[in-house]
Formats: C-alpha cells, sequence, structure tokens
C-alpha cells in the first residue's frame, strides 16, 4: 500500500493540518491522522520532525492517542513504523505504558518474529516499565504458536521470580502449545495444575488436550480427562461432546460413544449430521443394528436430515445381513 498514492495523500494531509493550525482547530485525531498518513506512505524519516513540530506549537498527543495509533500501525504488521512513533514519544516526554509495549509485543508475535518481541519485553524495565500477567501472556502466545515450548516454559518460570505468577489463561496457552507440539500428557499435568489454582480448564485447551489424546489412541487417558472435568464443577460445551463422539464411534468404542451421545442431549444440546453419521457408522460396523435403527429414527425426528452417507451406511448394514434359513 505504500508508494505514490499514500505519498500524496500524507502531503495533503500536512497541508490540511497547517490550515487547521491556523485556524486554531487541529486535535488530537488530526496529528495522529497525519502521523498514521506519514507511515503508510513509507515517509517514516518525517515522522519524528513531525512529532517535534506539534510539541514546538504546544500540542502533544495524549497516551491513549498515540497507543490507538500503533494499534492500527501493528494490525497493519507496520512494526518499524510502530516502533519510530514510540521513539519519537519518548523524545516528547510521553512514556509508553505496559499496553504500548503489549501491543507492539503481539504486532511481532503476529508475523512470528518473537525475538524481536523478547527484546521489547526486556527493554521495558529499562524504560521503566514492568510487564504484566496480560503482557507475558501475548510472549507466551507467539513462542508457543511457533513451538517454542522450552523458551515458554522459562518465560512461565520468569513470570513466578517477577512476582507476576501465572494465571489460568497462562496455563491455558501453554497446555495448547503443549498439545500442538504432540505432548498431550504434558499438557494433562499442566490442566491439573489449572485446577489446583481452583479453575476450572477452559474449554477450547480442554478440546485440544483431548484431540492430542485421542491421537495418541489413549482413549483411556481421554475419558479421564472428560470426566475430570465435570467431577470437579466444571461442564463442557458442544464442541467437546461432538469431538468425543466422533473420535471413540471411529475407535469402535461402542459404548462410550452411545452414553456421551445420551449425555450430550441431556445437556440441551444438538448433534449434528456429523455426529449422527459417525455414531451410526460406529453401530453399523459393530452390528448394532437395533442401536442404528433407532438412532436413525431419533435422527429424523429431531429434524436432522439424513444424507447419501447415512442411507449408505445403512443399508450396506441391513443388507449385509444373512437371512434365516428354512426352519424345521
Amino acid at each position: 500500500y505504500k508508494g505514490k498514492e499514500y505519498a500524496d495523500h500524507a502531503a495533503r494531509m500536512l497541508m490540511f493540518v497547517q490550515t487547521m493550525e491556523k485556524a486554531g482547530l487541529a486535535d488530537a485525531p488530526t496529528y495522529s491522522a497525519v502521523i498514521y498518513s506519514l507511515c503508510k506512505s513509507g515517509e517514516t524519516s518525517k515522522i519524528e520532525d513531525f512529532m517535534a513540530r506539534m510539541k514546538e506549537r504546544g500540542f502533544v498527543c495524549s497516551l491513549s492517542t498515540y497507543n490507538t495509533l500503533i494499534t492500527s500501525l501493528c494490525r497493519e504488521s507496520m512494526l518499524q513504523e510502530a516502533q519510530i512513533v514510540i521513539k519519537a514519544m519518548k523524545n516528547l516526554n510521553v512514556s509508553p505504558d505496559v499496553v504500548t509495549y503489549t501491543t507492539l509485543i503481539k504486532g511481532f508475535c503476529m508475523v512470528r518474529r518473537v525475538d524481536d518481541a523478547m527484546e521489547v519485553l526486556n527493554g521495558m524495565a529499562k524504560s521503566g516499565c514492568q510487564p504484566d500477567t496480560i503482557c507475558y501472556n501475548t510472549l507466551l502466545d507467539g513462542l508457543c504458536s511457533i513451538g517454542s515450548i522450552s523458551s515458554a516454559h522459562a518465560l512461565m518460570e520468569r513470570m513466578r521470580e517477577c512476582g507476576c505468577p501465572p494465571n489460568m489463561i497462562t496455563h491455558n496457552i501453554y497446555a495448547k502449545g503443549l498439545c500442538n507440539k504432540g505432548k498431550p500428557y504434558d499438557a494433562c499435568k499442566v490442566l491439573e495444575q489449572v485446577k489446583s489454582l481452583g479453575y476450572s480448564p477452559n474449554n477450547r485447551t480442554v478440546v485440544v488436550v483431548l484431540t492430542g489424546l485421542c491421537d495418541k489412541l489413549d482413549f483411556e487417558m481421554a475419558w479421564k480427562v472428560f470426566k475430570d472435568v465435570t467431577d470437579q464443577g466444571g461442564s463442557h460445551d458442544a464442541i467437546s461432546y461432538a469431538l468425543m463422539i466422533v473420535r471413540f464411534s471411529k475407535a469402535n468404542r461402542v459404548d462410550e460413544s452411545k452414553e456421551l451421545f445420551n449425555e450430550m442431549i441431556e445437556k440441551g444440546f444438538t448433534p449434528s449430521l456429523f455426529v449422527y453419521n459417525n455414531l451410526l457408522s460406529c453401530y453399523c460396523r459393530n452390528q448394532c443394528l437395533d442401536k442404528a435403527s433407532d438412532l436413525y429414527f431419533q435422527m429424523v425426528k429431531s429434524g436432522c436430515k439424513p444424507n447419501f452417507y447415512t442411507r449408505k451406511v445403512l443399508n450396506a448394514a441391513f443388507l449385509a445381513v444373512k437371512p434365516l434359513g428354512p426352519l424345521g
């Protein structure tokens, strides 16, 4: 988006703000719009000069205005420009706060530049700004997203040492990172830590852990994790039930699949066609044709319309039944 088009726009904005200044009408949004235009045009060398000129005219934008501007830049991955604005802020004696730095850290993590994000975190203390839990969690999420689990673990230890203990969100992020790295058993230990803090694990995290365990074909452990959540006062959502029913059905675990399905209905959730088809297929593969027939009629009665796959599975199962020979 950079180039002549935005350069022309930035030039027009500079002329506009001069007119507004003469009329005494220039305000924070006006100056912020000019700085943003300079960033978009690639004319970063003019940013510090323009902000210095603002100060000479006795106008300095508030911290919240700068934070809004930096958020916009980071969302568009204009991280160099965001850093220039932060540097200019400091020259104007406007100290960036934890929101400013967290926004920049998130911007770097979004483009997988976690080393740069770590540098920002390390530089915060030198600037007299202490990271908070949200700031640490933002970087932790970035580290986990690229599979840097050892660095994520080290960051959690650093949080404890700095008097900013990990919270439920921290543990959920870390557990998800472990599962994405193929370490669901380590993630289970993290879930236990979450429970020891008096929290219920996040449903999305539980789904990731359950998926990891099912991928390992450890259905006993998956069942235990699933049941532990409700036994300890937590609850599952429709996604958790659907995942368990589908994965257990594919593993031909008839009884557990049926129990999960009945529980899903009791909780008021509506199974999808995909869930119905997987459970039907499970029943048919295991010659549970009475169960398959009952489930089919339940499916139709609930308003879930069967598709070609539904009929294909049922037809194949019932046609495969050998007729009884002549009596006597």
